[in-house]
């Protein structure tokens, strides 16, 4: 888990222009957030590492990861459960990793 914060700072701070610049204080733009990009890059290792019962796949916790197999609210059906997400899921997962984007 660790290894993976790491890895996140290093890539902000690539994309940010790591290191000491004059610059930083004036601010910069983040580029749109990408509902694709999120769909195929994040959400996958959301669902892989964090949808866990006991991690962010229940009801309970502050933020939920609904996943196939694991957390789908309203759904008891076995067969739904495992199937893919639908829009709404994943519109409801994309959301909930809104929450820790600042914006302006």
């Amino acid at each position: 888990m660790v290894k993976h914060a790491i890895a996140a700072t290093i890539m902000a701070a690539l994309l940010l222009g790591g290191g000491c610049r004059d610059d930083l204080e004036e601010g910069r733009t983040l580029p749109a957030l990408d509902y694709h990009a999120f769909r195929c890059t994040v959400e996958p290792v959301l669902i892989e590492r964090c949808g866990f019962g006991v991690c962010h796949g229940n009801a309970e916790r502050p933020f939920q990861v609904i996943a196939p197999g694991r957390y789908r609210p309203g759904i008891e059906d076995a067969t739904v459960l495992l199937s893919e997400l639908t829009k709404e899921e994943s519109d409801a997962n994309f959301n909930a990793a809104l929450t820790f984007v600042q914006s302006e």
